[in-house]
């Protein structure tokens, strides 16, 4: 199976005439949408605002903060939007307390498997509680 990333004129221009010369040669093509998952942009500002958080707490690591982000508000997001989520995570919280559910944060994907939206949605989060803790969050995104 070809995978093909259409973000450019050319590749999709590539496509179409792979495609029609698939169905030109009897061949079926069957084409499937994968949905982009969070950005590096997104990615790289969320370790910063675990840095940023982790500083100003003074008694957590970036690495602690990051795992406490997973489970307090990106367990939530992947339960709302993700069914077959949903049910693994159900099946293993259950058996496991806080500081369990914490050290698994670090081995378990949680943010990579965010759409765009979700990410965004769950930086928010991020961002709304530690501001509420009285944490000052440097918005890099705001300048300038």
């Amino acid at each position: 199976m070809r995978t093909w990333n259409l973000e450019s004129r050319p590749a999709r221009e590539a496509f179409w005439e792979f495609i029609k010369q698939r169905i030109a040669d009897g061949k079926s093509a069957t084409a499937r949408l994968i949905e982009d998952t969070r950005s590096l942009e997104q990615n790289a500002l969320s370790h910063a605002l675990y840095g940023q958080i982790a500083a100003q707490l003074g008694d957590q690591s970036a690495r602690e903060v990051k795992a406490e982000c997973k489970l307090r508000f990106g367990i939530p997001i992947l339960l709302e939007h993700d069914m077959d989520f949903a049910a693994r995570w159900a099946a293993v919280e259950r058996n496991l307390t806080w500081e369990q559910q914490l050290d698994l944060m670090e081995y378990m994907d949680v943010t990579s498997l965010m759409k765009v939206p979700e990410f965004s949605a769950y930086l928010d989060e991020v961002v709304r509680y530690y501001t509420g803790q009285g944490i000052y969050i440097a918005k890099p995104w705001e300048e300038n």
